[in-house]
């Protein structure tokens, strides 16, 4: 049974403003999230001399705040009164997700709109600001500003966006157009450069400098399955089907964390040719964590994977400078090489979908269909024996 809420009496009170001593009434805002004490303005001392008189005038403002207290705290609730509810209750638990909402929100919105009244957030003031809002990071110890990209601004914009809606949710915002889709950015959904690409050469290279068993065959993985790489070192043995030659995706590790896939489209099985099953096989050999339910790629202890940011610092960053590329060579370099070696080959968009495990075609390139897994599996073996070679 739904327990009823206490009838709250307020508590009176007097304070100075700037048309005289005036009393006010405060509440416990019960609204989950949001454990501030509002206070409403009853009168003005000269009306109500003695505080009987000023509660027996503030008993309307009882009686509406008891019987539905969201009208009278509408226009007091703050923007981040309405974040705090929104990562108490509604915030995403996926903790790449998370952490990038996070992030936007304390860098970004909670600074400069935090303290604004939820109804003075006007959508023209927004857009002045984000089509200004900079970024801050770090050169040794030297903070360094510099215009945000557009994406990232998009990025804000959407947080923004997101905000609102659940408002309006909760009633704390006028179920009308959200104010934030009252205008866009420019460039806010495209990249300001494009990704790094590798040909075969430039692949082998790479391949040939790095001298660790166990990183060699990561980079194989990475290139020849295009898997995200919180996928990739979330990978245990237990995932292999050396008989049906499949590996499943079952599961992405960010930051330590162990966590589900981006989509359900990623748990999608991925064919596994005989000769990357083969460099796997010899890892397995010569690793000393090799039973089903350990990770392919742990760190010395075993307990976990590696992490993919010390990799890329340690291993792919020096290996891509001393072959002389032109980018910085990352992890999504090697799944935006895998596609675009299939589009060389003009493997069908269809196919290329699947074996990226995209939730949407459009993200590939407007098709649509299903495809059969042999040929997800002719698609894949053509990479695999250009990264794999005899």
């Amino acid at each position: 049974m739904k327990r009823k809420r206490r009838y709250q009496q307020g508590t009176l009170s007097k304070s100075k403003t700037a048309e005289g001593i005036c009393w006010f009434i405060r509440f416990v805002d019960t609204t989950p999230g949001n454990p501030k004490r509002p206070r409403l303005p009853v009168g003005l001392l000269a009306k109500y001399p003695t505080e009987a008189s000023a509660s027996r005038a503030a008993q309307v403002i009882r009686d509406q705040f008891n019987d539905s207290p969201d009208p009278l705290l509408a226009d007091r609730r703050t923007f981040g009164d309405l974040i705090d509810r929104y990562l108490l209750e509604e915030i995403p638990e996926r903790h790449s997700t998370r952490r990038g909402y996070e992030k936007l929100i304390r860098c970004h919105i909670r600074p400069r709109w935090g303290e604004v009244p939820i109804a003075s957030v006007k959508a023209q003031e927004v857009r002045t600001w984000l089509r200004e809002l900079a970024v801050t990071r770090k050169k040794g110890d030297v903070p360094i500003s510099s215009p945000a990209s557009g994406r990232y601004k998009g990025h804000v914009h959407n947080m923004m966006r997101l905000l609102f809606r659940f408002g309006m949710l909760w009633e704390w915002v006028p179920n009308q157009t959200n104010p934030m889709s009252l205008f866009s950015l420019e460039g806010s959904t495209k990249r300001e450069e494009q990704p790094g690409n590798l040909t075969e050469a430039q692949f082998h290279l790479i391949l040939a400098k790095i001298v660790d068993p166990g990183f060699r065959v990561m980079v194989m993985a990475a290139m020849c399955l295009g898997l995200r790489v919180s996928e990739l070192l979330a990978l245990k043995w237990e995932d292999f089907d050396f008989e049906l030659e499949l590996v499943r995706i079952q599961r992405a590790v960010v930051e330590g964390k162990v966590g589900n896939v981006k989509t359900i489209h990623s748990k999608k099985p991925l064919p596994l040719d005989p000769l990357l099953a083969g460099a796997f096989r010899t890892w397995r050999a010569a690793s000393q964590f090799n039973e089903d339910d350990d990770w392919v790629f742990p760190t010395a202890a075993g307990e976990r994977p590696y992490a993919a940011s010390a990799i890329q610092t340690r291993v792919l960053i020096p290996v891509g400078k001393a072959i002389g590329l032109e980018f910085s060579l990352g992890w999504h370099t090697f799944r935006h090489s895998y596609k675009t070696w299939m589009d060389i080959k003009q493997v069908p968009m269809t196919v290329q979908r699947d074996l990226m495990r995209h939730a949407d075609v459009r993200t590939t390139m407007q098709v649509y269909g299903d495809v059969r897994m042999e040929e997800l599996r002719g698609a894949n073996s053509d990479v695999v024996r250009r990264v794999i070679v005899n």
